[in-house]
Order: C-alpha cells, then structure tokens, then sequence
C-alpha cells in the first residue's frame, strides 16, 4: 500500500541523514561500510561509483585518509548548520533554525529577525526573461533581502501562512526598489496565470545546497591514486617547480607595466606547477594582471585556460577586462551571455555539430568555482588540453572548494589577499580546529582557511619564493586611506599616481541651507572622518546614523550636481537590516537608489570616491562578533618572519575609498576594537558640530 511505501521511504531517509550526522561527528568508520557486496540492488552507473570509491578508499595513505575525514567533516558540518542551525557553538545544548525555521517558526518571529517579506501584491510578469513584480503593500517594512539573493516565494493561504502547505516557488531577488521587488523564477514554464490571483505573497531565504555536495565530491580525488603526486605537492611534500629556461620576457608587450608587475608576471609564467599572487587592494590584480597573465599563457603555450571566481560579479569584471584586451573566451553558467545565446540556438536549430566546434574553437573558459566544478567533465570530452587554471578571489576559497579544480590541471596560478576577505563559514571555530600531527606538519590548522593562504604560508616558510609574490604598487586610494592599511602590509604598498597625493578634499558646487553648510565643514576636516553616533540599544539597526547617511547622500548629490553619480559614493554597514532601513528612507528617489549601499562582503572587488561607513553597534560583544581577524606572515628588515595583527573586515571597508572615508558609529562600542581605536585616534569630528548636523 502506499502507507507502507511512505513507510519505507522515510526509513531510509532517517537511514541516510543518520550517515550524514555519523560523518559529521567524526564517525568516519561508517565509511567502511561502503561496499560493493551490500549494494548490489543499485543500477549498474551506481555499483560502479561505489566500486571505485571502494578500490580508493581501501588503498588511500594514512595522510590522504586524515585529510578526506577531517575536511568531510567539515563539509557535512556546514551542510547541517544551513540546513537545521547545527554547530552554532560548542557549549550551546539546543539547535538553531536554520533554513527549518522556514516551517518551524511563526511569521511574527521571522519578522522580529527581518527574514520575511510579507503582503505581496502580484503586479506584471515577465515570460522573456521569466521574472514576477510585486508591490509592497507596507513598503516601510524591515528586511534583510538584497538583490541576487537566493529565496523562495509562495502564496498566503491562512492567516498563519506555513511554506508545507503549498507550492514553493524558487527563484532569486533580482531587484528591490521602494515599495516594489522583482522575483527572477528558477522555472521558466511557470507563466503569469499562475501569479495573477487575489492571495498576497511571502518571500523567504533560501539555501543554494549544491556547493556542499560540489566540496564533498571534490575531496574523492585526494583518495585517488593517480593524483599521489598532485597531492604531496599541494601538502609541501615536493617544492613546486619552475622553468628556469623559459624566456618569459617576450611574452609581456604591455609597456605600461612597471617592474613590480613585471616580475610577478614573469614569476608566474615561468613557474610549472603553481603560482601564488597577493594582490593589495587597488593594486590591479583583476583589471591588468589577470588579462596580463592569460595574454602570456596563450602565447606560451597551445593548451586551454580555465578561468574560475568566487562570485558572479567577480566573474563579471573579469569578463570585461578580457574584452577590453579582445582576448577570446568562453562564459560557462552566465545568463543571457553571448555563449549562452549562441549555443542555445545551435541547439534549438539541431545544429549539434556546430555548438561542439564552437567550444572546440575556444581557448579560454570562464565561469564561478561552481559552474566550473559541475562542467569541467562535459567540457574535457570536447577539449581534452585544460592545463591551466587561474583563480581570481582565490582566498575566499576553502580548499574543498577548489580542490577538484587544482588537482587536474598541469599548472594553476592563484590571485588572492589573505588580509582581505576569508571564506565564509558560519560554523563556529570550535568545530573547525584540527589537532592532528600529520596535518598540522602540512599548516592545515584551521579547516575555514583558504587554499591560498595556507599555500601562501608554507612557500613562504619553506622559502619557495620563487612560487609566490606581491604586488606592492596601488592605484586607488589617496595616501593619506592607504596609510591606515598600510602597517597591516609591512608597510610595502606604494601609491603609482600623482591623483594619490592631491590636498583638496571636497569642493561643493553650491550650498544652499545650514545643515548642508554643516556637511562640506566636516567634509573638509580630514580624508577619513569619525561621526560619533548616539547610543540605540536595538539590535542590527540604527535610526540616527540611517538619518545622518541619507542626509549626506543628499548633500553630496546637490554638492556634485550633474557629476553625481553611482561612482561617486557608497555606503558600507554590517547589517542587512540597516541596508533595509537606509533604503526605506531613500524612499522614491531612484538617483539614490541606484547608489552601492551594502554589506563589506558584497563591497570587496567595489571602489567609489567616497565611503560611509555606519556601523550600527551599541555594545562591544557586537563589534568583537564583526572583527574578522587574521595575521599576516611578514619578512621584517632585518630577515624575519613576523605575523602582523589583521582586522580584514576593516581593511576591506577602508580600502574601498578612492578619496575620503566617513565613519559613523558608537564610539563607547567602537574602542573596544584596538584596531577601530586606532582608526579613531585624532579622526573624531568635533562633537559640537557633529550635534548640529540635521537629522539628529
């Protein structure tokens, strides 16, 4: 009957989730239960699976084992914590929600943590490129959504709406303006018949679990046999080689290089295994190295380059500065792109033959560490010569995440900064520490760490020099932004422009009434400028600095006149909620809108003239919660190595500032932080004049 088929099934979805929590815990015999002889009901493309996992388990090293239990563990871990709010904190009894408070709380709670948006009206749907706009009936309610965020929608049917009993409908924010959000759907054959109905709608978050199988998949190759000599090299059990005899000189026709650039870049093409690249901010890592590089290896060689980010917009910008180089490429996973388009028709027109020769023809493939991770396979049937892999935002990357990737390929070259953004891990750092002697042997101490960091390390004190380099010439910030982030780069970085050294801050081109008198008097005081804030005892929002940032965004409109523009400020805060708030407070006005007003993590990558900075923090427990700290290895001058204190948070969020910084925050809070202390130190504006500013 179908009850006992209902049975069955939840049998053995109990069975597996309990696997899942046995590899979590660290319970890796589980592992050996894996075989052939049990599973023999499994289809033949299965059996073969679990044949080959057997075969390399079986046969794996002592390290190579350590090494696959330890970051599985880590993998299921991350899974569990999105999935149900697992691993929270080692001394804390109860789980958390995780993406099960979508059925297990109640719609005021999700509200209280602004992670629901409710009362949505259909208004249009689009079928060319299959989005829905819904008007907000309360467009003052607080949310922490932001464009491309991944989400669900669904309709209200009861008072009490629960997700369980309706359709899902799984899609992505693609925008959200006052009082309006446009919903992009993941099915295209939904049409607006659907939408069209007299029920509001919700929006929730959603999880994106494909990433975690991706990693966990990608740890097999450290089992497999034929990748020992890839995997010593990658745990410093074999230097990594270089070609001394390659003239690489011939390959770098930029003459606007300076010798920094050039010696990276020879460093980089002359190396045969890898190459690690530090990259500042503001030191043109994406917008002239990386094209450098690809314009170098194609001369070098007649194998195929892939090219893989983080995020899209990485992938973006990366995309744009290849085109402008007119170098040739091919964009994997890119919605709406050229590639997409043309091979999609090829398809539709039964012309098989000609979408193969298209990819054949192309030397250069671009994508996310994602999209790449999930078509590498298809692609190496029809190009079979992937040697080279580029990694821009590599130390972003875990090593799970990239491991697959790094493990086929000839050679890979690394772009990255380890004193900028890490991975994001949600899990706490309890449950990622590794005491195991043959792993720590090979620096993995922290399984959050990037690839790039600990690579970067180990060359570094193992004096590998020849696989790793810096570049130390920065293009972006004024010297008097650069010298905060400076000391947490030994102090190497050298401003390259004139543009770099100018006296003048800000001249407005009219003024009109005594608030906006106040701004350009401030303005003018410093190039990095501390408001303090008042003390508002609520969590993840602040309604005076929400005031004050809008009012500055207005003043330095008019002050701009027909120059203002999106590049001309941005504005960076912790908390999604505060995003919301500013703005609600923007209200209808598009201008402002259109504005970068956004957490650090989404900033990195980003650069505008201005920078505001609200915080949003009353107690130091919160900035402690913010603080992404790091170290960065340093050779000092007089031949040793040291390790600088780093808040990476705070140097990402500084270093997006072309000319000027505007920092807004509690000051009884902020000192907490020696690092915030430091940047407050001689910052502070008068505290008079900061209470004439309007609003207060």
């Amino acid at each position: 009957s179908n009850a006992i088929n209902e049975n069955k099934l939840l049998l053995l979805r109990n069975e597996v989730i309990y696997l899942f929590l046995q590899i979590a815990q660290g319970k890796m015999e589980i592992l050996t239960q894996i075989k052939s002889s049990r599973l023999q009901e499994l289809p033949g493309f299965k059996l073969k699976d679990v044949l080959t996992f057997e075969s390399m388990y079986a046969s794996a090293g002592s390290l190579e084992k350590t090494y696959y239990h330890h970051f599985l563990c880590f993998t299921m871990r991350q899974w569990l914590h999105e999935k149900c709010g697992m691993y929270t904190h080692p001394d804390r009894t109860e789980d958390g929600e995780g993406f099960a408070g979508l059925w297990r709380k109640s719609e005021d709670e999700k509200k209280a943590q602004f992670n629901i948006i409710t009362d949505l009206i259909f208004d249009s749907f689009s079928s060319e490129r299959a989005t829905v706009v819904f008007q907000m009936t309360d467009a003052t309610q607080q949310h922490n959504f932001r464009p491309g965020d991944t989400a669900i929608l669904y309709r209200r049917i009861d008072e009490e709406p629960c997700a369980l009993h309706q359709q899902i409908i799984k899609g992505r924010v693609d925008q959200i303006r006052a009082g309006e959000v446009v919903f992009s759907l993941n099915n295209k054959q939904l049409d607006g018949s659907y939408f069209d109905c007299e029920a509001s709608w919700l929006i929730e978050h959603d999880i994106f679990e494909k990433n975690h199988w991706v990693a966990s998949e990608s740890l097999l190759g450290v089992l497999d046999p034929n990748n020992g000599e890839r995997f010593k090299l990658l745990m410093g059990l074999r230097d990594p080689e270089r070609d001394v005899s390659s003239n690489t000189a011939t390959l770098m026709k930029d003459e606007n290089l300076n010798d920094n650039q050039r010696q990276v870049i020879h460093k980089a093409l002359a190396a045969k295994d890898y190459f690690l690249v530090q990259g500042p901010p503001g030191t043109g890592k994406t917008s002239t190295l990386l094209p450098q590089l690809v314009s170098g290896l194609l001369a070098q060689s007649d194998g195929s380059i892939l090219i893989v980010a983080f995020t899209n917009r990485a992938v973006e910008e990366i995309a744009s500065r290849l085109e402008q180089r007119g170098i040739d490429f091919m964009r994997l996973g890119g919605r709406g792109s050229k590639a997409d388009q043309d091979l999609r028709q090829y398809c539709a027109d039964g012309r098989i033959d000609q979408a193969r020769e298209y990819i054949q023809k192309r030397k250069v493939f671009l994508a996310t560490v994602t999209t790449m991770c999930n078509r590498v396979e298809a692609l190496k049937q029809l190009k079979g010569d992937l040697d080279t892999l580029i990694v821009d935002e590599a130390s972003q990357l875990t090593e799970p995440q990239l491991l697959s990737l790094v493990m086929d390929r000839k050679k890979f070259i690394l772009i990255g900064d380890q004193n900028q953004l890490p991975p994001v891990v949600a899990i706490h750092e309890g449950f990622c520490q590794v005491v195991d002697a043959e792993l720590n042997a090979a620096g993995v101490f922290d399984l959050r760490s990037a690839l790039f960091e600990r690579l970067f390390r180990q060359c570094r004190n193992r004096g590998w020099h020849h696989s790793i380099d810096m570049l130390t010439t920065h293009f972006r910030m004024h010297e008097e932004i650069a010298s905060l982030i400076n000391p947490w780069y030994g102090n190497q970085l050298q401003s390259g422009g004139a543009h770099q050294q100018g006296e003048v801050i800000h001249e407005p081109d009219g003024i009109t009434d005594d608030s906006e008198d106040r701004w350009h008097e401030i303005l003018q005081t410093s190039r990095v400028i501390y408001l303090p804030s008042k003390r508002e005892q609520v969590s993840k929002y602040h309604q005076q600095e929400a005031r004050r940032v809008v009012s500055l965004l207005r003043f330095l409109r008019k002050s701009y006149g027909v120059k203002f523009n999106a590049d001309k400020v941005g504005v960076v805060t912790p908390w999604r909620t505060q995003i919301g708030l500013i703005r609600n407070l923007i209200g209808n006005d598009e201008q402002l809108q259109q504005l970068n007003i956004d957490t650090v993590e989404r900033f990195q990558g980003s650069e505008n003239d201005i920078i505001i900075v609200s915080m949003a923090v009353y107690h130091p427990a919160q900035v402690q919660l913010l603080t992404s700290a790091g170290k960065y290895p340093f050779v000092n001058e007089d031949g040793e190595l040291e390790e600088i204190d780093v808040d990476r948070k705070l140097l990402v969020t500084l270093s997006r500032a072309r000319k000027q910084v505007v920092v807004l925050g509690d000051e009884g809070a902020l000192v907490s932080s020696e690092h915030y202390c430091r940047l407050l130190a001689n910052k502070c504006v008068d505290k008079q004049l900061s209470k004439t500013l309007q609003p207060e």
